[in-house]
């Protein structure tokens, strides 16, 4: 009765005919017992199912089309009162918007349904509280503080920009929450996620347009 758009990632219409008393009890069934389920109904007895596409848990664990991965959260752990520079993990349910890459380092572009953006050296994001641009993507040089999207080490390879504190933006709510590498030893982070290179790729490839994670506060 159903038939999924791109494995797991975030529709699935089902079309209800016959018994439309057993189907409507098995949805109902179906969205109890899933609490990041929601369902609408429209004409002729069609459904759209939302479902979060990514949970990541307190535990350092995060879970996607039914597979799980390791991931490092901030360094202080979550928080629901994210405060610029306080290096913890905002939690909630955030829209995912793009995906960054560097060239130099990937031949072939990364798959993903998301926007997909090459880096150059001159891209930057502004975490400067006193700036108009704050939690924006900016052009370098930049006069006010800001990070390089371009670094030095690899941990900026490959980003998933997170949705979180840009609409609309809040001075000092916190600013450039991104999905990106991690160090070898899963190392915090000032409030972003970090995977391994292949799990990021894999997981990159199953992202689309209205995708979302879910920082939860519970363990996996």
């Amino acid at each position: 009765i159903c038939g999924a758009r791109r494995k797991w990632r975030g529709l699935f219409n089902i079309t209800l005919g016959g018994n439309e008393g057993f189907y409507r009890t098995l949805v109902a069934m179906a969205l109890c017992a899933h609490p990041v389920v929601c369902g609408r109904w429209g004409d002729d007895w069609q459904m759209v199912v939302a479902v979060v596409s990514l949970t990541v848990y307190v535990n350092n664990t995060a879970v996607i089309a039914g597979k799980t991965f390791r991931c490092a959260l901030g360094k202080n752990g979550i928080t629901h009162d994210k405060k610029e520079g306080d290096n913890a993990t905002p939690i909630g349910r955030f829209p995912l918007r793009c995906v960054y890459y560097r060239p130099d380092v990937f031949s072939v572009p990364p798959k993903t349904g998301l926007p997909l953006y090459a880096l150059t050296p001159e891209d930057g994001w502004c975490d400067d509280v006193a700036s108009p641009d704050y939690n924006t993507f900016v052009k370098l040089p930049y006069a006010a503080r800001h990070e390089k999207l371009w670094r030095d080490d690899a941990l900026y390879d490959l980003i998933i920009v997170v949705g979180y504190n840009d609409a609309p933006v809040v001075v000092g709510k916190g600013s450039a929450i991104f999905i990106h590498l991690a160090r070898e030893n899963f190392a915090g982070t000032e409030g972003c996620f970090a995977f391994t290179r292949d799990d990021l790729e894999w997981i990159v490839e199953r992202l689309g347009a209205g995708d979302e994670i879910e920082i939860v506060e519970k363990d996996f």
